[in-house]
This record gives structure tokens, C-alpha cells and sequence, in this order.
């Protein structure tokens, strides 16, 4: 029984003392987050087979199975856009596309139309818009079609944009909650 007992209590004091000890301590808290993270990218570089270009763009294990890397998970949306006429216009390119934003998704062509998907974060305001652009390209490089599918806490904005830019009109529908408009 005092075994039992003794063992717990040294059990409790570790896991309460361990931690207090590694966040206390900045040397430690630095070496344990080395140790987790493995081998750096430069020690890789510095090996000679991969260059330091091609480091950055790629995760290398490391102890315990963990990744390491020096480019960041998610990468930015791209420029913001505070005006919506920036990025809901027909007269831009697959070049201009993929040279705004550092992350384009290819669609499978659609209707013959080669589709080039984006990640859109306009702000942070409640009529800003959050989701995806897609645009749809011809084979000559004309665009066709743009398809927003995201989401706004204040849609008028948006509406008003399409209302008076394109000539958008709503199309009532049968659901309340739905506005439409096309």
C-alpha cells in the first residue's frame, strides 16, 4: 500500500514538476525545442546535396517523426483587396493570376474552360469577403466566368457591387434565407 502511495506521489510531482521546469528555464525550453524539431535547414543545405533554394521549399524529418521546415504551413491569401472591382473584373490573365496570388489551385477544365482557384480574404470587416475565387479561362486566354464561394458577414456591399457594376438582379426563390442573384 505505501508502495502503491509512493508511487503516485512521485508520479504527481513529476507531472506537475517536469513542465514547471521546462517553461521555467529558458536553455532548456530552447533545447528541448531543438531536439523536437531535428536537424535545422541550413545543417541540410550544408550537406551538399540539395541547394539552399530548394531547402526552403521543402520539409525535412526529424527526430521523433516531427517536420521541420522554414516555409509556413498556410501561406497569405494574398495582397488584400479593398475594392472589389480589383478582383471581380473580366479583363485579367492566368499570368496576372498566378503572379497576385502565391497560392493557385488548377481546376479541371470545365465546359472547356481551364479554371485557376485562389484563397480570398478581403479584411477583416464584416462586409469583407472570406472563401474562393475561381476563374475560368478559354482556350484563348480570355476570361469567361468568375465563381465566388465564400461568405460575408454583410452581403450589401457585395450586392451593391454586382448591382451597379455587372447589372445583377436578384431572382426570388421559394427559400427566404436565399438571395440570388444573377
Amino acid at each position: 500500500m505505501i508502495g502503491r502511495t509512493l508511487f503516485f506521489a512521485v508520479a504527481l510531482a513529476a507531472a506537475m514538476g517536469i513542465p514547471y521546469v521546462l517553461t521555467s528555464s529558458q536553455s532548456l525550453q530552447e533545447r528541448a525545442t531543438q531536439w523536437l524539431q531535428g536537424e535545422n535547414d541550413e545543417s541540410l543545405a550544408a550537406g551538399g546535396d540539395v541547394s539552399a533554394a530548394e531547402v526552403g521549399g521543402r520539409a525535412t524529418a526529424g527526430k521523433r517523426g516531427r517536420l521541420a521546415s522554414s516555409d509556413p504551413i498556410e501561406k497569405p491569401a494574398g495582397p488584400p483587396a479593398s475594392d472589389f472591382g480589383e478582383i471581380f473584373r473580366f479583363d485579367i490573365t492566368p499570368a496576372w493570376v498566378l503572379g497576385r496570388w502565391p497560392r493557385v489551385t488548377t481546376q479541371l477544365p470545365e465546359l472547356e474552360l481551364q479554371g485557376y482557384r485562389v484563397p480570398l480574404v478581403t479584411g477583416t470587416r464584416e462586409d469583407d469577403l472570406a472563401g474562393s475565387l475561381t476563374y475560368y479561362f478559354n482556350r484563348e486566354q480570355k476570361l469567361q466566368r468568375i465563381v465566388f464561394f465564400g461568405t460575408t458577414g454583410d452581403a450589401r456591399r457585395l450586392v451593391s457591387f454586382l448591382v451597379s457594376r455587372f447589372g445583377f438582379e436578384r431572382e426570388l426563390k421559394a427559400d427566404p434565407g436565399l438571395f440570388l442573384y444573377q
